[in-house]
């Protein structure tokens, strides 16, 4: 849905109202979290990335570009870093 409403905002009155709610959850996100702008800004494209790669179903692409752009990439990246083997289901996050 949310991908929907931003590739309507060619349509001027939709934008007013993607923009309206856009700010609302900008807003909600810096007061729930507590964050400075400098990390709200890097936590809202993770997210819009997490959408995109959903959309395309990037979780069944078994390629590197697709796993950097999924939560994959950063499960694989923790594996190595602590010297874990890939574990099945639960990963704690």
């Amino acid at each position: 849905m949310q991908l929907q409403a931003y590739a309507a905002c060619g349509d001027p009155d939709v934008r007013v109202a993607v923009r309206e709610e856009f700010l609302r959850l900008v807003r909600f996100v810096q007061s729930a979290s507590g964050a400075p702008d400098e990390a709200v800004r890097p936590w809202l494209a993770e997210g819009m990335l997490m959408n995109v790669a959903a959309a395309m179903d990037l979780s069944q692409v078994d390629e590197d570009w697709a796993r950097m752009c999924t939560g994959q990439f950063l499960i694989e990246h923790l594996d190595k870093v602590h010297g874990t083997s890939k574990r099945g289901g639960d990963r704690g996050m």
